[in-house]
């Protein structure tokens, strides 16, 4: 194989997973190209990426399996991402896990779990220390947190 430089691959391939998720029309077919992405973007972090790159990229194809509608795939990865954290994992990073095992359990149907996942991302958003990053995390349970 060839040298590659993997990090701008990486940013490139997750920018593109937030361009399909904030297309207001999108599709199945657009679903398929964020799941594509979201494994194409994880991959390029594997060797670019330190842990908290790694368990973004897991997130983020959890949260592009549980568009496309595939739970188990949501909730394998969510499961992976919420595994490798550390204890000196980002505030935002725990509340992001929390609010992908919410979303998970949504995709899946399963009120229950749905319910014990958004309390605790609502909390784990509420302790974020920076305003920046609360916002983001807020705003992504907002999606499904009705």
């Amino acid at each position: 194989m060839t040298d590659i430089d993997h990090r701008p691959l990486a940013v490139q391939t997750f920018n593109a997973c937030w361009d399909i998720l904030e297309k207001e029309d999108a599709g199945v077919e657009d679903y398929r190209e964020l799941l594509t992405l979201a494994f194409t973007s994880r991959w390029h972090w594997g060797f670019a990426g330190g842990l908290d790159q790694w368990i973004t990229g897991d997130w983020m194809i959890s949260r592009a399996a549980s568009l496309y509608g595939d739970h188990a795939l949501a909730r394998d990865f969510i499961e992976r991402a919420g595994n490798a954290l550390s204890p000196e994992s980002p505030d935002w990073l725990r509340a992001s896990v929390a609010e992908g095992y919410a979303r998970a359990a949504t995709a899946a149907g399963d009120v229950e779990l749905f319910a014990t996942w958004v309390t605790s991302a609502r909390e784990l958003v509420a302790a974020i220390a920076d305003d920046e990053d609360r916002a983001v995390i807020a705003a992504q349970l907002a999606e499904i947190d009705r």
